[in-house]
């Protein structure tokens, strides 16, 4: 493995994805979608390549608010997920199917240090964005005790680079239920509306209005 850069853990930091990827679809759990986009924030406007990133799991748990007593053993049952884990992503045009890629090329757990290096196949949604791209300060989905609300979150972002939001006025964010059906990973789900409007879109909305 390549020498591993110590990740940069300032939560203040920005995560910057591809439209695309903001709309793919991955089955992840909390802790796993939070590491992932923890990585993902280590990118910066300036690299060419995805680099490997490693950190302290202590650090780690401090970070995602994890009891660090159980840290490691959950640590080490996320880089074996993470390994496996496909994410579905499309272009836009519903007749074309979705392309799958893994999320890391490599993903370790040793002597307390986790090692993660996301897979070179992602790097055309995360390097080099000069446009179609979204972006959110890292600290706001790590308050958020949900994959949905993460999820429904960053769907709201990138909707919301269309407009101009000041503090005395609302955004108007309109999203299609087959976009936050896939994102979240519900297609399968909650085949009643009313069920899935209270599990996923309601709980989603309260805990963004309650924690952001």
């Amino acid at each position: 493995m390549e020498d591993a850069k110590e990740m940069n853990l300032n939560s203040n930091n920005i995560v910057v994805m591809s439209n695309d990827l903001i709309k793919s679809k991955s089955n992840l759990s909390l802790n796993e979608i939070k590491i992932l986009r923890l990585a993902i924030m280590q990118v910066i406007k300036e690299d060419k390549d995805l680099q490997t990133y490693k950190v302290n799991v202590t650090e780690l748990a401090d970070l995602l608010a994890i009891d660090r007593h159980g840290i490691y053993q959950e640590v080490d049952k996320i880089t074996t997920s993470l390994l496996k884990e496909i994410v579905y992503i499309g272009d836009g045009n519903p007749k074309h199917k979705w392309k799958k890629f893994q999320w890391c090329s490599s993903c370790q757990y040793e002597n307390g240090v986790l090692t993660i290096k996301l897979h070179d196949d992602l790097k055309p949604f995360l390097l080099n964005l000069s446009e179609l791209y979204t972006q959110y300060v890292l600290e706001d989905i790590l308050y958020l005790k949900s994959v949905y609300s993460i999820r429904i979150y960053e769907l709201i972002r990138e909707e919301m680079r269309y407009q101009k939001v000041f503090a005395d006025k609302e955004a108007d964010i309109y999203l299609p239920m087959d976009i936050i059906r896939k994102a979240t990973d519900t297609e399968s789900k909650y085949n009643q509306y009313g069920m899935f409007k209270a599990r996923v879109i309601d709980a989603a909305v309260n805990e963004i209005n309650e924690k952001l």
